[in-house]
């Protein structure tokens, strides 16, 4: 996409989005964080849109920013249940079994 063809609100939208996308530690940016840059935008197009449909831009805004935060917390505790299966299994100063190779199998309890 080459921005300099963008009008200068449409640029400031996309560099608010990409500061919010590089706030939040997310390497690429989704659709969402430009709703937030357009919704966080003074007197935006978008915000009047939304606002003269009868629905709250403000309230469309704070519910997206909740919806994110969600979406974070299971993301992270997806990243994090191998870890703690992995730790359950097998806790702290837990032995795990010596193993040996023989003929290309390996056998638990060897010595």
């Amino acid at each position: 996409m080459r921005l300099d063809r963008l009008t200068q609100r449409s640029q400031e939208a996309m560099q608010a989005a990409q500061e919010i996308a590089r706030e939040r530690s997310h390497t690429q940016l989704e659709p969402e964080h430009l709703l937030l840059a357009l919704l966080e935008q003074e007197e935006s197009l978008v915000v009047t849109l939304i606002n003269k449909s009868g629905a709250d831009a403000s309230q469309i805004r704070q519910l997206e920013i909740e919806r994110k935060a969600v979406k974070q917390e299971k993301n992270a505790k997806q990243r994090l249940e191998p870890i703690e299966k992995q730790l359950v299994e097998n806790p702290p100063g837990h032995r795990y079994p010596r193993t040996r190779v023989s003929s290309g199998r390996c056998r638990a309890g060897g010595s």
